[in-house]
């Protein structure tokens, strides 16, 4: 019996938090069941064991009870396994190219003429390497993925070696027919792209026909029988206004909506006239109202990006997550290890410049974070606290009203 590895503990006055931070899921129990938990652990008893050792029935069946719920979140488990080298999600960024040039781009995606960094055979080793890591989900990402002549190949060939689930992001303006047959019965779930609501709001940042086309897109997976498919939408200061439109129309579509928050990089840097420009018309519009999460559907920090997912980029080059494409976070080149899980499993984190860069962005070692009681609910993504990092300013205006009201809602 021990706490899983990837669990964080909050400390406030005499009570706990323990947060599953592969799944957000927490439990708040006083601090006087937590030093016996820890002790017990320390001592190697099992529950068996621990048990007897207490009071009376009544403590004996409080912990009891608290043991099987933490058992149960994913807290409390038998042994920590070994999992080193393996992953839950991988994400593959197969090529740069892309057939669009949206405004908003943060990778600059946009050329078809680009030769691509790795050939048919050559990516066909990559994703060997990235399948010996046992990941749930492989996700194939661009650029627009599509947009390689040997997509379908690679398909193919990635769904003949892999049991998990395989995900596609991609702007929808390359399915056909033929294609949509093809990732129907390859894929578990699709993510395609659609930042507005109609021809007009689409086509300020996507392009003309946009639109039409990721519509038809929709459609023709839904009729060879993809049913797990979501559009994506980024709120940009330009279409923030059309949220309610847009979960409106993802419901008319049959279709799960996803906002994504804006982040000022690459080609968005140059575009901010336009993308954060809200049209005369459209004034009128007020942004959705955003309401306090219900306490009990607060979820913690899941990010375990580097140690439980892994971005690829299109030259090889591995980051935890996609935010974290930066050299500071670069981890290794996929190219350049002749396997993967075996470079993991040999990797001293302590040590690695990449993950001493992202231990101070990480909510519970951050500097700045290190020792408030509510750090794992402020920060979903340790990317916003790097950005928050930069910005002293915006820091203490995210961070004063964020903690007084998560210290109501997940302390009381």
């Amino acid at each position: 019996m021990v706490i899983a590895d990837y669990v964080g503990i909050l400390h406030h006055e005499n009570r706990v938090v323990a947060v599953n931070r592969r799944t957000g899921c927490w439990m708040k129990f006083s601090e006087s069941c937590y030093r016996i938990l820890m002790r017990a652990i320390e001592l190697g008893y099992t529950e068996e064991k621990l048990l007897p050792m207490l009071a009376d029935d009544e403590d004996r069946e409080y912990m009891s009870e608290l043991i099987r719920q933490l058992r149960n979140a994913g807290i409390v488990v038998d042994a920590n396994m070994d999992v080193t080298g393996s992953f839950s999600d991988i994400s593959l960024m197969m090529t740069k190219r892309c057939n669009l040039h949206c405004r908003h781009c943060s990778v600059s995606a946009d050329t078809m003429h680009e030769k691509e960094c790795f050939d048919t055979d050559e990516m066909k080793k990559i994703i060997d390497k990235i399948i010996e890591c046992s990941p749930k989900k492989i996700v194939l990402t661009g650029g627009e993925p599509l947009a390689r002549s040997d997509f379908s190949e690679l398909l193919e060939y990635l769904s003949s070696r892999f049991d998990g689930a395989i995900s596609v992001m991609t702007n929808g303006t390359l399915i056909n027919e033929q294609m949509a047959s093809l990732l129907s019965q390859k894929l578990s779930s699709i993510d395609l792209s659609m930042d507005g609501v109609d021809e007009d709001t689409c086509s300020v940042i996507r392009g003309k026909g946009v639109f039409a086309q990721v519509i038809n897109a929709i459609k023709l997976l839904q009729e060879h029988g993809l049913s797990d498919i979501s559009l994506s939408m980024v709120s940009t200061p330009q279409n923030a206004l059309f949220e309610d439109a847009f979960l409106e129309l993802c419901s008319s579509l049959k279709v799960a909506p996803v906002l994504r928050k804006f982040d000022v990089l690459g080609r968005a840097k140059n575009n901010m006239d336009i993308l954060g420009k809200v049209e005369e018309r459209y004034s009128d519009r007020k942004r959705r109202e955003v309401k306090p999460v219900p306490v009990e559907n607060e979820i913690g920090c899941t990010c375990q990006g580097g140690y439980d997912s892994l971005f690829i980029r299109y030259d090889g080059m591995v980051f935890p997550c996609p935010m974290l494409e930066k050299e500071d976070y670069s981890i290794c080149n996929i190219a350049d290890v002749p396997s993967l899980r075996a470079y993991f499993q040999s990797v001293d984190y302590s040590t690695h410049p990449a993950y001493i860069a992202l231990s101070k962005i990480d909510p519970m070692k951050a500097e700045e974070c290190r020792d408030c009681p509510v750090s794992l609910f402020c920060w979903s993504c340790p990317y916003y606290l790097l950005l928050a990092q930069r910005n002293p300013d915006y820091f203490k205006q995210h961070c004063l009203p964020q903690k007084l009201s998560l210290m109501e809602r997940i302390w009381g």
